[in-house]
């Protein structure tokens, strides 16, 4: 077996340290809160301007995406930066593989690709309790540039036609009898065997739960309102039971259930995110 020279030790050795330094300094930027990311689409968008996208525009991505989002998601996007491998515990999920243009937080149906608009929230947003930070500290110029640039990682962004949004219903009022009804709905159509009875992510079928590249994926612990990544308003909630998360076991309802059904489900839901923020 070749043994490495000292300075291919040295160099090995200078890489460990400057991604533990990188790791350390990512930990410390702002991460999103559960009250942050509620109300997915209702607040971040007054008074934001889209960007064009332009080669111009990618090509400022692509500068801002090797300074900012190299170190996690890799040079070419498939989730393995330098640093990656310091995560994939439940609960920090692994980096994001962008090159398979497959996305948990979405407001478009299941198997589809997400809007540009989606993929500036995430950015803007992060992901509660993970590692993905949220980057308010860009510009939304810089902001629209990474959404732009992201998607050149993915060819599907240049094969698929631009996904529409669901359409949410009108909003059902989140009371009792609502609750109660969301409560069989969690009941009839199983999602306790994920969640469990009380909704702490401990069903039957919670154990050793995979995402579509074998990293755990544990089921939401519902009472905990930071591990409602995309948002824990009864609208949040009904777009994600509505959708799905792309990758993840959790599974689309749409078109399954009905408008009803989805917001008194999302009522319960909501009431379960409520309970556990006291």
């Amino acid at each position: 077996m070749m043994q490495r020279s000292i300075s291919e030790r040295l160099m090995l050795a200078f890489y460990v340290m400057l991604g533990s330094i990188i790791a350390l300094l990512i930990s410390s930027l702002p991460y999103a809160t559960a009250e942050e990311t509620s109300e997915w689409h209702s607040i971040e968008f007054i008074g934001v301007e889209k960007l064009p996208e332009t080669p111009e525009a990618i090509q400022a991505g692509k500068a801002l995406y090797r300074k900012k989002c190299v170190w996690c998601h890799g040079i070419s996007g498939k989730g393995d930066g330098p640093i990656a491998f310091q995560m994939g515990a439940p609960g920090n999920p692994r980096p994001r593989d962008l090159t398979k243009g497959m996305y948990k937080f979405r407001s478009t149906p299941s198997g589809k690709l997400p809007t540009d608009e989606d993929l500036f929230l995430t950015i803007t947003r992060g992901l509660s309790g993970t590692s993905m930070p949220a980057w308010r500290g860009l510009t939304e110029t810089q902001r629209w540039q990474l959404v732009y640039y992201t998607k050149t990682l993915s060819g599907k962004f240049l094969i698929e036609p631009p996904a529409v949004p669901i359409e949410i219903g009108r909003e059902i009022p989140l009371t009792y009898e609502s609750r109660k009804q969301g409560r069989e709905f969690y009941i009839k159509f199983q999602c306790w065997q994920c969640h469990g009875t009380s909704g702490r992510g401990d069903g039957p079928a919670a154990v050793d739960q995979k995402d579509e590249w074998n990293n755990p994926n544990p089921p939401t612990n519902l009472m905990n309102p930071e591990e409602y990544k995309g948002g824990r308003s009864p609208r949040d909630i009904y777009r994600t039971l509505a959708t799905g998360l792309g990758g993840a076991s959790m599974p689309a309802f749409y078109p399954a259930l009905s408008d009803e059904q989805l917001w008194h489900l999302a009522n319960y839901v909501a009431s379960l995110a409520e309970r556990g923020n006291r």
